[in-house]
């Protein structure tokens, strides 16, 4: 996912397996990632004019991660089970912001 956004460049959320947990995603019938257990969303944020600020992190709009300094990612380790949307929103420190959405299914 690209988007670009008066200068904010959140290039992609990326899902990656922990290492402590060897379960990883798959997709299953449909396009929508199947996540089984702790997962890595890390994000790829880039502003070339005034720096990136912030990346916050959501979960179905709840707001669960604010990281300040890169690499851009967190760990969703709670427990939780079907389908979700993960928001990925950056911030420049001109005050500018962009989002990137992926939605995934989760059990565990």
């Amino acid at each position: 996912m690209n988007f670009i956004n008066q200068g904010v460049k959140t290039k992609r959320i990326k899902l990656t397996k922990t290492r402590k947990n060897k379960k990883t995603f798959k997709r299953l019938l449909s396009n929508v990632p199947f996540i089984i257990g702790k997962i890595d969303i890390v994000v790829n944020v880039s502003d070339s004019d005034s720096g990136v600020n912030r990346v916050e992190f959501f979960i179905d709009n709840e707001l669960k991660a604010n990281i300040s300094s890169s690499p851009y990612s967190w760990i969703w380790d709670n427990i939780a089970f079907f389908k979700h949307t993960i928001i990925v929103t950056a911030y420049d420190n001109a005050g500018n912001h962009n989002s990137a959405e992926i939605i995934v299914s989760k059990f565990f």
